[in-house]
């Protein structure tokens, strides 16, 4: 006499949905289907970061993250497997731009590699992340006195201490003027 469907949400993956139909006499007739729910991963598209590579200045990311599927998405930056952005309900295609911070960037050692990781989950669990190796360098240090030290004569010899971690490879020269005006 009527018809009854009922509708439950499916997992992802594939499921066999059977239905039966049944006239006023009470013969049935099932009928089943299989039904495919499935769910494509974001994607990122890196636009404005080397593969990996040495960086002597704090390296900025440009990025597009997309969804097949239109879901929204928690895009996340990782440095080293630890999360220094996270950014919910991102839609797709949506351009973004993440550029470590100067504490995050003095952080890094010198000449250790490091890890910087993109991830992006969408509504249904799917997930894509992208890394990059980088290295950060420092080709050139200057230091200049905020004023200069004043002396009455001219000064037979100069001591100059340095003090840090340097790698044993590097070149180090230091200039010393006379005049503190030059």
């Amino acid at each position: 006499s009527g018809t009854t469907l009922t509708v439950r949400t499916l997992k992802l993956g594939t499921s066999t949905v059977t239905i039966t139909a049944t006239d006023a006499d009470g013969n049935e007739t099932p009928i089943e289907f299989v039904v495919e729910i499935s769910n494509t991963p974001p994607v990122i598209q890196l636009s404005s970061l080397k593969p990996s590579g040495a960086y002597t200045d704090k390296p900025s990311f440009n990025f597009i993250v997309s969804d097949a599927d239109g879901d929204d998405m928690r895009v996340r930056m990782l440095l080293d497997d630890v999360v220094i952005s996270d950014k919910q309900n991102v839609s797709t295609n949506s351009a973004l731009t993440y550029s470590l911070t100067e504490e995050q960037w003095l952080k890094c050692p010198i000449g250790k590699t490091i890890t910087l990781t993109v991830e992006a989950t969408d509504t249904s669990g799917e997930k894509t992340s992208l890394s990059s190796t980088i290295t950060r360098v420092v080709n050139k240090i200057d230091v200049q006195l905020k004023t200069p030290i004043m002396s009455s004569m001219k000064p037979q010899n100069v001591f100059v201490k340095l003090v840090g971690n340097i790698p044993e490879t590097a070149d180090i020269s230091v200039m010393v003027s006379n005049n503190a005006y030059d």
